[in-house]
């Protein structure tokens, strides 16, 4: 079966009325099919995501049966003398070819001033079904684009709702192929009401195992602007549905203003074009597990929202702008075959605390020959491996308690070499560490035209914070920041904790710690001097609840070649509670953890500072440092 170009099926306003009963009203919602039809003249946006009719994954039942209610059969609702979408169903036995335009969008509502129950109809429901489905639009304009279309009606008062977009589905044995100029569209109606739009509709793929395109998931119609309020949709995106045990295979997936993809597995195949991949303006990815492509692009406030433990696999670039993000839960592990650069977000979701499905709380894994980090990463645990360069200008940092931590005098930046090329790494889970940036191999000057002397970079505006810090690279230069301060041994915990008393006493580690009112005594020193690992202990707290300070935590540099350090390597103890000089009690301080530096040589300016500090006694009494 042939539509070939400028061939029309057309049910556009040939669906139903809304079975409703006259409300006699001047304010009329919008029609609902796949989305539902927009509010009239609200305070706030609505949440659009329910009250919608017929079926996401199966939008053709009933068409066949006499007791389906016909606004659960596929057809798209109005209200008043406008209709919604009819139904189209195409079928071939051997190939199905589209060149030209099935529409089965929804009436607009034009309504006289005074007319009541009177709005846009709903896109109506499209199924498409062949051995091999074919849509591809060859030498058209953009004006002539070819296109499947069950957009809902528009509304151009604010007293008129407009209708929700329809539903489209693809059945096929062999393949699915949306190539050249050829739009999907199920976008909601548009209105001049803050919440009169209507929501977006729904795409089906069952079976078929190539989407071999570049497909545009969008809110927005192909041509002329994007009218759609954001407010009126943002909780009510278009949605392409993926089962658990379905894979979506596409060359390119791009997610444009307020859409959205929900897709446990969404896997990009490979392809020469520079546009292959997943790119995101504005849009929006739920549900994620796994995710493969050649490029990965977020951009404009976009967001990937992944499920437990996700992976996402990048055979090019990936990329994070400013004003976009990505959360998870569990483990997630990213890995680009050329560069990573995040400029925006990394972050466990609020419900992450859970522990994940290996048993351990969140973790951000990423392996790339080049990363750069502009953003903010935070988890439990951050594992950074590269292989020719790594740069921290912003903030990669711990989210967990502050907690005794030691290292494994075996476990050192060999071991970890070893484990990355023998594909071992997620043994690092396990590892003593919070947080590990790692190259691999020396640096090579082949990327962003400029010559990578350094393998790690820590700018000036660059923080790494964690209860336990081990960096390993050839060439290490830090002008920021690589703390540990207060995040060890939390008060009244490890080998040289202070004493609860009136005023608690200082903790110990490299030296004794300061005495308290009421407690003379303190604890021991404790670890290797000529190899400290272990975290500094918390100072005592007092008998009136101020708690003593956390010690410091173990941070450990590595350099084989060079450390250039004109910044900060830190793991201080923190301050005892207490801010009340009339009062006679007060927390003691933490006492300072470990800092280690390794290298063949160290170098810096004035600004170089190392430093495991004890942490200063809490104001009040007579508790000291």
């Amino acid at each position: 079966m042939t539509l070939d170009t400028g061939s029309v099926v057309n049910a556009s306003g040939l669906g139903l009325h809304s079975r409703l009963l006259h409300r006699e009203s001047l304010l009329s919602y919008g029609g609902s099919n796949g989305g539902q039809g927009g509010y009239p003249q609200c305070a706030s946006p609505p949440d659009l995501s329910g009250k919608v009719v017929g079926f996401a994954d199966s939008p053709w039942d009933g068409w066949a049966y006499e007791d389906i209610p016909d606004e659960q059969a596929g057809y798209g609702r109005g209200v008043g003398p406008h209709r919604g979408g009819g139904r189209i169903f195409l079928s071939s036995q051997a190939k199905m070819s589209i060149g030209g335009l099935v529409v089965s969008d929804g009436s607009n509502a034009l309504c006289f001033t005074q007319q009541r129950d009177c709005a846009a109809g709903a896109g109506g429901t499209v199924v498409i079904e062949g051995d091999q489905i074919v849509c591809e639009g060859v030498g058209v304009s953009a004006e002539e684009t070819p296109a499947i279309s069950v957009a809902g009606g528009s509304s151009f008062s604010k007293e008129r709702g407009a209708g929700g977009g329809g539903r489209i589905a693809f059945i096929a044995v062999d393949r699915i192929v949306v190539a050249g100029s050829f739009d999907i569209r199920v976008h909601g109606g548009r209105s001049v009401s803050r919440c009169g739009s209507g929501a977006a509709g729904t795409v089906l793929r069952v079976l078929g195992d190539l989407l071999s395109a570049s497909i545009q998931i969008s809110n927005c119609p192909a041509v002329g602007a994007c009218e759609v309020r954001e407010l009126a949709i943002a909780n009510t995106p278009l949605n392409l549905n993926v089962t658990n045990a379905s894979k979506v295979r596409v060359i390119a997936v791009q997610v444009n203003k307020y859409a959205l993809v929900n897709a446990t597995h969404l896997v990009i195949a490979p392809d020469p074009r520079n546009d292959a991949g997943i790119f995101l303006g504005a849009g929006r990815i739920i549900g994620c597990k796994y995710m493969s492509g050649m490029v990965l692009q977020l951009k404009s406030g976009s967001s990937i929202n992944c499920a437990n433990n996700p992976e996402i696999h990048i055979d090019s670039d990936a990329s994070v702008d400013a004003s976009s993000s990505i959360s998870f839960q569990g483990i997630f592990k990213l890995k680009a075959f050329k560069s990573v650069n995040i400029a925006g977000s990394i972050t466990r979701q609020d419900s992450a605390l859970s522990v994940g499905e290996a048993g351990l709380l969140s973790i951000v894994h990423i392996v790339s020959p080049v990363l750069f980090v502009d953003g903010t990463i935070k988890a439990e645990k951050l594992v950074f491996i590269g292989t020719q360069y790594i740069q921290i200008s912003n903030t990669a940092s711990t989210a967990g308690i502050p907690q005794c931590s030691t290292f494994n005098k075996t476990f050192s930046c060999e071991d970890i070499a070893a484990m990355v090329s023998s594909d071992q790494d997620e043994k690092l889970y396990n590892a003593d560490f919070s947080v590990l940036v790692a190259v691999m191999n020396p640096p090579q000057p082949l990327y962003r035209n400029i010559s990578l002397k350094d393998s790690i970079y820590i700018s000036s505006s660059g923080l790494v914070s964690g209860s336990s810090i081990l960096m390993c690279g050839d060439m290490v230069r830090i002008d920021g920041t690589v703390t540990s301060t207060g995040q060890g041994c939390l008060a009244d915990s490890g080998t040289g904790k202070g004493c609860s008393a009136s005023s608690g006493s200082g903790a110990s580690h490299g030296g004794l710690g300061g005495s308290g009112i009421g407690c003379d005594s303190v604890g021991p020193t404790y670890d290797n001097p000529g190899f400290p690992i272990l975290s500094g202990s918390g100072g005592g707290s007092s008998l009136t609840g101020l708690s003593g300070g956390s010690g410091g935590g173990v941070s450990v540099v590595r350099a084989y070649s060079l450390l250039q350090l004109n910044g900060e390597v830190k793991a201080n103890g923190a301050t005892g509670n207490g801010l009340d000089p009339s009062m006679a009690s007060s927390g003691g301080g933490g006492a300072g953890g470990s800092v280690q530096i390794l290298a063949r040589t160290v170098c810096g300016n004035s600004l170089g500072n190392v430093s495991a500090s004890g942490g200063s006694g809490g104001i009040g009494g007579k508790s000291e440092q």
